[in-house]
């Protein structure tokens, strides 16, 4: 029976990474509608350095208005933490995305490092991120190739490390009891 308990917890911990993955698939392809397999259609809170979402449609038009101005992006999530409660999960997770913008003064790259902060739900289709806080806490290279206009203000200038969260007693959910 324990055997058969960890091959279970195996595998939910497998499509819970293979999802957090599938967000930057949709962001460097500009698939947008794999989104609809990686957050909740309704009831969702997403927090991206400031720019706030309650509504999957009009986080996908945001993330299309702001990324489709880009030559190339690359975002890859890694060092993923996990804890499950039943049908609800909590991950934290660390985050690196390049964007490329031919033609920017002051060069063509910036890349910017951070954190996310999400809380799953398990639903009838699979498990989907109902909440999102992502943080940046560094960038490197040309921020004025983040000065898009278009889509969403974010807040790229506010460092937010997990080291200062933790001093200021913002805790990632993950290291939270519920």
């Amino acid at each position: 029976m324990h055997l058969e308990s960890e091959r279970d917890a195996a595998t939910e911990m497998a499509i819970v990474i293979a999802l957090l993955n599938k967000f930057g698939l949709a962001m460097d392809t500009h698939r947008f509608e794999l989104m609809d397999e990686v957050f909740v259609g309704s009831d969702l809170d997403c927090d991206f350095a400031g720019a706030k979402f309650t509504d999957l449609e009009v986080l996908k038009a945001g993330m299309l208005a702001y990324h489709r101005v880009f030559d190339g992006t690359s975002h890859s999530v890694g060092n993923i933490s996990w804890r499950f409660e039943g049908d609800r999960a909590f991950a934290l997770s660390y985050g690196i995305a390049r964007y490329l913008r031919l033609g920017t003064e002051g060069g063509d790259q910036c890349e910017i490092e951070g954190w996310y902060d999400d809380e799953l739900v398990k639903r009838s289709e699979g498990w989907r991120i109902r909440s999102r806080i992502a943080r940046v806490w560094r960038l490197n290279g040309n921020p004025a190739v983040l000065a898009t206009g278009e889509g969403p203000a974010f807040e790229m200038h506010m460092p937010q490390s997990l080291i200062n969260a933790n001093r200021s007693g913002q805790l990632p959910r993950i290291l939270t009891q519920s």
